[in-house]
């Protein structure tokens, strides 16, 4: 199987027609929040909030095909197993719960669209996911920091805020480094 790799102008690129797709005006227009989940819908994606884990470290996590994915259920203090269709994007609950958290919501719903822009051609059909890749030969499939760094482009060239919409992203990303990409607090 080939690797998908992008380059950061074809990353901007694929950002810039997605968000014109859906309205021009968002991109051309005077600075404004991207409607994230919005966009993600008119992609024709489901968006369901579940808790993914106990402690927090998966705040998204995006479905190629249809199948079972763990979730936590804090009432039993277990981990079930939740059925899901391909092209649904899962946001952890914890999101929801802290008006402080809307930038990260904001961003891990833009993550998960970069993941299933970029990355679903390659996943669709092998029933894994980006994160499940990691431990695979070199060569076969991009390592899970290589597919979670390109969406962390793609995420942060789609701008989820209105202090940063449709100028670019080497500013927003300038703070950001890959490894901290996952990390609960604010990007």
């Amino acid at each position: 199987m080939k690797k998908a790799y992008y380059r950061e102008q074809a990353l901007e690129r694929i950002a810039r027609d997605v968000i014109t797709a859906y309205d021009p005006k968002l991109y051309y227009g005077p600075p404004t929040a991207i409607p994230i989940e919005d966009i993600i819908e008119a992609q024709g994606l489901v968006l369901e909030y579940q808790y993914l884990r106990n402690n927090g470290r998966v705040l998204g996590e995006t479905i190629f095909d249809d199948g079972l994915t763990a979730i936590y259920d804090w009432e039993n203090h277990r981990y079930d197993l939740l059925p899901v269709k391909g092209g649904t994007i899962l946001i952890d609950c914890s999101l929801c719960e802290e008006e402080a958290s809307t930038g990260r919501l904001r961003f891990t719903c833009a993550h998960e669209l970069g993941h299933w822009l970029l990355h679903k051609k390659q996943f669709s059909g092998t029933g894994e996911n980006a994160a499940l890749r990691s431990g695979e030969p070199a060569g076969l499939y991009p390592s899970a920091a290589a597919a979670a760094g390109q969406a962390l482009f793609l995420s942060a060239a789609l701008r989820t805020d209105e202090s940063t919409a449709g100028d670019g992203y080497g500013r927003y990303l300038s703070g950001i480094q890959a490894g901290h990409a996952h990390s609960v607090g604010e990007p």
